[in-house]
């Protein structure tokens, strides 16, 4: 999926698994490039200069130094808009990692969201919903540890369940961490 960019968002910015600092973005006219500025000290003694960067700013909970990860957060409560999922739960993540400190970083972001997309064919008798659970044996939302290294996650404090708060049952779009259902 592209990631296109609306102008509304913000997104967190981490140096070496530092504390997170969030900053409003600037879009361009047809939402390809987004624009952001932080204020982050080298430091002092060390050997990488690692920035990460999570949007919306809201998903990133925490980073851990010691364990060279990021906590994230996907949220099991949702609302499908028209034609797309919840904009709180399209997580996108970026890095860069030099030997230097460089003042001035360009970012690839990509998703790390799942994206699903589901039509419901409601039982005799039943003419509408306010929602609909999805429920799996494996979390799909919550809060994962996401390694940047590996591009992976592990559950911190998953849910097995997902509620999109929708009447629609045709065209319904969710996120969820990147699962193996099969």
């Amino acid at each position: 999926y592209p990631v296109l960019w609306t102008g509304d968002e913000k997104v967190s910015v981490t140096y070496n698994f530092s504390t997170a600092k969030a900053a409003a973005v600037t879009a361009s006219d047809d939402g390809s490039v987004a624009t952001f500025a932080v204020e982050l000290t080298e430091e002092a003694g060390a050997e990488a200069h690692n920035f990460y960067a999570v949007c919306p700013s809201s998903a990133q909970i925490s980073a851990s130094k010691e364990y060279q990860t990021l906590t994230v957060e996907f949220p099991s409560t949702q609302v499908p808009v028209d034609g797309s999922c919840d904009e709180a739960a399209q997580i996108i993540f970026a890095k860069h990692e030099s030997k230097v400190f460089d003042n001035s970083v360009e970012f690839a972001f990509k998703h790390i969201s799942a994206y699903g997309n589901l039509s419901l064919k409601l039982p005799s008798g039943v003419s509408e919903i306010s929602s609909i659970t999805l429920t799996a044996e494996k979390p799909l939302a919550g809060r994962f540890y996401y390694s940047p290294a590996e591009d992976s996650f592990e559950a911190s404090a998953g849910s097995n369940s997902i509620t999109l708060n929708t009447g629609k049952t045709s065209e319904v779009f969710f996120a969820c961490v990147p699962v193996d259902l099969s």
